[in-house]
């Protein structure tokens, strides 16, 4: 349930920002980078906004699940990045193939869907916490001294 709360608000938040206009003048910058040298992506196709949303909902509640998921806050830190680079370098895939993907959306429901995970989990035991902890005491071994016969001395 709170990874699905953090993708909403992540989610909410980047469709509203486009919804009120927020995020035309990025787009159309965009839009004009990969038109111009090296790129000449001429008559892309465009993705509609609403499959837009959708996956930007979808990464979304991925990150936060995998962010609520980790025991600790160095790993939900590679997580993050790694999902920003993950976006980032889809951008530049999809324009390969002639698509115009603008990414700002998606990296603004993933940014705000990130921190809202990171500071739960945080804030909160998580069950990765409690299961690492766990394992670590099931992992203390006893050693018994092993019975060693002694030599005789002449």
């Amino acid at each position: 349930m709170p990874a699905m709360l953090c993708a909403l608000t992540g989610t909410i938040l980047a469709i509203s920002l486009e919804m009120m206009g927020f995020l035309v003048q990025p787009s159309l910058m965009l839009a004009q980078f990969w038109e111009r040298e090296p790129f000449y992506l001429v008559d892309p196709y465009v993705l509609r906004g609403e499959l837009n949303w959708v996956g930007a909902f979808l990464m979304s509640w991925s990150i936060a699940y995998f962010t609520l998921d980790c025991t600790k806050s160095w790993r939900r830190v590679m997580v993050g990045g790694m999902a920003f680079i993950s976006v980032l370098a889809f951008a530049p895939s999809f324009m390969l193939w002639g698509i115009l993907w603008l990414p700002f959306v998606s990296l603004i429901a993933l940014a705000w869907t990130w921190g809202c995970a990171f500071l739960y989990a945080s804030q909160h035991t998580m069950p990765a916490d409690l299961a690492a902890s766990q394992e670590a005491l099931e992992l203390k071994v006893e050693t018994i001294p092993f019975p060693v016969k002694k030599k005789k001395v002449k």
